[in-house]
C-alpha cells in the first residue's frame, strides 16, 4: 500500500494546470428589465400572458413566443417555470439568478411536460438547478452561461434534447445531469469545475445518447464509450464516462474539477488502475456494473472517492482515499464486492455501506474520520476483518439497522467509541483489540447480538457499554484497565459469561435498571466489583456455580470448588467460585469425556451384535418319521 507522503505532490501537480480555465468569466447582456417570476400553465395561459405581458409571437413554430431581457429573482420561486405545453417558444437574453435568499431553494427556468421550447443567451445564476427539465423533449437548450447552481442543467425523464454549446461553471453536483433519460443530444458544451452525470436505472438511460468529443471538462475532451468491447483510454481526457462496455482498461489518467471522473454504467470487467481523481464530486462512479477491478488509484478531496450503487463482485482495492468525504461508499444493494488493503485518511467516514450485502472489508487502515471509520447501514452478512482504525471522532466501526455481519480481528483504538451497535441484531462481534477509546464496545437497542473474545483495555469511560439492549451474549472477553468494566444500563435478558474483568478503576461492573440479566463464571478482579441499583439478575448458572470474586474470603467446605460462607458475596452470587475459570471451554470438559464414552459404548454394542450375527446356528432334528423309516412296498 502507498503512503500518504507521496500523494499531495502528485495531486498538487494535477491540479495545477486549471489557473487559466478557471478565471473565464460569463457573458451578460448589458441591461435587463427586472420581472418576477413567470409562471404558465398550459397553452392557453402561455396565450393569455403573452398577449398581457406584450410578448411577441403566436406560439407557432415559424412565430414562437418571445420572452427576453429580464432580470428575475429566483429567490421566492422558480423563475420562470412553464407546465404542460405543446407551443413553441424562447426565452433568450436574461438573467435569471438567487440575488437575496441564503438558500437556493429555487430553479432557474423549469420546465415539465413540455416540448417546443428554445433557451438561449441566458445568464442563470446562484440557483438550485439552472435550467430543468422533467418528462420534457424535443426542446433545446443552447449558448446559455449557467454557474454556481448546485445542478447546472438537468433533465429528468425526458428525451430527444438537445443541450448545445453552453458554458457551465462551477455548479456543485453536475453542469449536465442526466437521470432516467434516453437519447439526449450534447454537444459542444464548454463545462469549467464540474461535468456530465448519467444516472438512470436501465441500459438504454446510459448508452442512448450522443455525447462527442466537443464536449470539454477543464479544457479537456469527455470521453463517452458506450458498447465498447477491450481498448484502452490512453489520451488525457476531462473526464471518463463508460456505458455498456467491457474488458476496458482505464490507467495513469489524472482527472479533477468534473462532476465524477470516471463514471461506469452497466458496465463489467473493467479494469481501473493508478489512476489519480481529485476534487470531484465523486472520483470513481459504478452504477450496476459488475467483476470490475479498481486498483491503485488514488482519490483526494471529492465528496466521495469510490462510490457504487447496484453493483455486484467488484474488487476495490490498495487505493489510496484522502480527504474525501466518504471514501468508500456501498448504496442501493450493492453485494459481494471485495474491500481489500485501502487507505482511508482524513474523511467524513472511511467505508459506508448502505443496503449492501454479503460484501468483504478487509486489511483496510481508517485514521481520522470525522465521524465513522467503517459504518454498516441497513446491511447484512457482510465480513469486517483484520482492518484498523483510529483517530475518529465518533465511531471506529458502527452498525445501524444492521444484521447477521461478522465483525472480527479488527484493530480499534483512539476513537470516541470502538465499536458501536445501535438498533442491530445477530451480528457476531469475535477478536476484536479495542483501546484508548471513551467507550471501547457500544450496545444501543440492539439484541440477540455475539459479544465473544474480545480484548477491551485502557477506554475511558467503559471496555463495554450496553445500554437499552436485550438478549445479548458476552462471553469469554478481556475487560481491564478501563475506568468501568462492563457497564448495563436500562438493559435486559443478556448474559454474561466466562469473561476477565479486570483492574478497572471506578468498578468492574455497574450495573443500573436493569433485570434479568444472568452472569456466571465470570472472573471479577477490581478494587471496586460491583455497583448495583435498582436491579435485579441472576449470578450463578442454575447448577450451583457462580462468578469467581478477587476479593472472596469465605470457606469452601465440601471442595466443590464453590463458596459455602460469607453468602451471598457482594449481595448477589450465592455460589461464588474459588477458583479462576479461564475460560467456557473448561466447563465442556466432563461433557466431552460423556461423549467419548458414549461413542465407545456405542461401538461395543455394535462389535457384540457383529459378533452374535456371525455365530452358527444348530441344524434342527428331523422328524421322527423321517429317520431310519423303511420304505413301504407300493401296492
Amino acid at each position: 500500500m502507498r503512503r500518504i507522503g507521496h500523494l499531495i505532490v502528485i495531486l498538487a501537480v494535477v491540479g495545477s494546470g486549471f489557473g487559466g480555465l478557471l478565471t473565464i468569466t460569463p457573458e451578460q447582456v448589458s441591461a435587463y428589465t427586472p420581472h418576477d417570476p413567470i409562471f404558465i400553465d398550459g397553452d392557453d395561459d402561455f396565450a393569455t400572458q403573452a398577449a398581457s405581458e406584450g410578448w411577441p409571437g403566436d406560439g407557432t413554430e415559424g412565430n414562437p413566443y418571445i420572452i427576453e431581457g429580464y432580470e428575475i429573482d429566483t429567490a421566492s420561486a422558480n423563475g420562470i417555470e412553464i407546465n404542460s405545453t405543446r407551443v413553441h417558444f424562447i426565452i433568450r437574453d436574461s438573467r435569471i439568478f438567487n440575488i437575496t435568499a441564503e438558500y437556493n431553494l429555487f430553479d432557474g427556468i423549469f420546465l415539465q411536460n413540455v416540448t417546443n421550447g428554445k433557451i438561449t443567451n441566458c445568464t442563470i445564476e446562484n440557483n438550485s438547478f439552472g435550467i430543468s427539465a422533467y418528462l420534457s423533449s424535443r426542446n433545446t437548450i443552447i449558448n446559455n452561461t449557467i454557474l454556481n447552481n448546485y445542478e447546472g442543467i438537468s433533465l429528468s425523464a425526458s428525451n430527444n434534447n438537445n443541450i448545445t454549446t453552453n458554458k457551465l461553471y462551477s455548479n456543485s453536483y453536475g453542469g449536465i445531469y442526466l437521470s432516467n433519460s434516453v437519447d439526449e443530444n450534447i454537444t459542444g458544451n464548454i463545462m469549467i469545475k464540474n461535468g456530465i452525470f448519467i444516472w438512470g436505472s436501465s441500459l438504454e438511460t446510459w448508452n442512448s445518447h450522443n455525447i462527442d468529443l466537443s464536449n470539454t471538462v477543464n479544457g479537456k475532451p469527455v470521453y463517452y464509450w458506450k458498447n465498447q468491447i477491450g481498448e484502452s483510454i490512453l489520451s488525457d481526457p476531462g473526464q471518463i464516462i463508460l456505458a455498456n462496455c467491457s474488458s476496458v482498461k482505464i490507467e495513469n489518467q489524472n482527472i479533477s474539477y468534473s462532476t465524477v471522473g470516471i463514471l461506469i454504467g452497466f458496465s463489467s470487467n473493467n479494469k481501473i488502475i493508478n489512476n489519480n481523481v481529485s476534487e470531484n464530486w465523486c472520483g470513481i462512479y459504478l452504477y450496476s456494473s459488475h467483476n470490475n477491478n479498481i486498483t491503485n488509484n488514488t482519490a483526494y478531496a471529492n465528496n466521495y472517492g469510490i462510490q457504487l450503487d447496484f453493483s455486484h463482485r467488484n474488487i476495490i482495492e490498495d487505493n489510496n482515499l484522502i480527504e474525501n468525504g466518504y471514501g468508500i461508499r456501498l448504496n442501493s444493494d450493492s453485494n459481494e464486492n471485495n474491500i481489500v488493503d485501502n487507505l482511508a485518511y482524513l474523511s467524513i467516514c472511511g467505508i459506508f455501506l448502505s443496503g449492501s450485502n454479503n460484501n468483504n472489508i478487509t486489511r483496510n487502515e481508517i485514521h481520522s474520520s470525522d465521524r465513522n471509520g467503517i459504518e454498516l447501514h441497513f446491511s447484512r452478512q457482510n465480513n469486517v476483518i483484520a482492518n484498523n482504525v483510529s483517530h475518529t471522532n465518533r465511531a471506529a466501526i458502527s452498525t445501524l439497522c444492521s444484521y447477521n455481519n461478522i465483525i472480527t480481528d479488527n484493530a480499534v483504538s483512539n476513537n470516541d467509541m470502538g465499536l458501536y451497535i445501535d438498533s442491530s441484531k445477530e451480528n457476531r462481534i469475535i477478536s476484536n483489540t479495542i483501546s484508548n477509546n471513551d467507550s471501547g464496545i457500544y450496545l444501543y437497542l440492539a439484541s440477540n447480538n455475539n459479544i465473544t473474545d474480545n480484548n477491551c483495555s485502557s477506554n475511558t469511560h467503559a471496555g463495554i457499554k450496553i445500554w437499552t439492549s436485550y438478549t445479548n451474549h458476552i462471553t469469554n472477553n478481556n475487560v481491564y484497565n478501563n475506568n468501568i468494566g462492563i457497564d448495563l444500563h436500562g438493559s435486559h435478558t443478556n448474559t454474561f459469561t466466562y469473561n476477565t474483568i479486570l483492574s478497572n478503576k471506578y468498578c468492574g461492573l455497574n450495573i443500573g435498571y436493569s433485570d434479568r440479566n444472568i452472569f456466571h463464571h465470570n472472573n471479577i478482579n477490581n478494587q471496586n466489583q460491583l455497583y448495583q441499583y435498582d436491579s435485579s439478575n441472576t449470578w450463578d448458572d442454575g447448577f450451583g456455580e457462580g462468578n469467581y470474586w478477587s476479593d472472596y474470603n469465605g470457606v469452601d467446605k465440601d471442595g466443590d470448588g464453590v463458596g459455602d460462607t460469607d453468602l451471598p458475596h457482594q449481595g448477589v452470587d450465592y455460589y461464588p467460585l474459588t477458583d479462576r475459570r479461564e475460560d467456557k471451554e473448561e466447563s465442556s470438559v466432563p461433557w466431552i469425556l460423556l461423549l467419548i464414552w458414549l461413542v465407545v459404548l456405542t461401538i461395543i454394542i455394535i462389535l457384540i451384535l457383529l459378533i452374535r450375527k456371525r455365530k452358527p446356528t444348530k441344524t434342527p432334528p428331523e422328524s421322527e418319521s423321517q429317520i431310519n423309516l423303511p420304505i413301504q412296498p407300493k401296492f
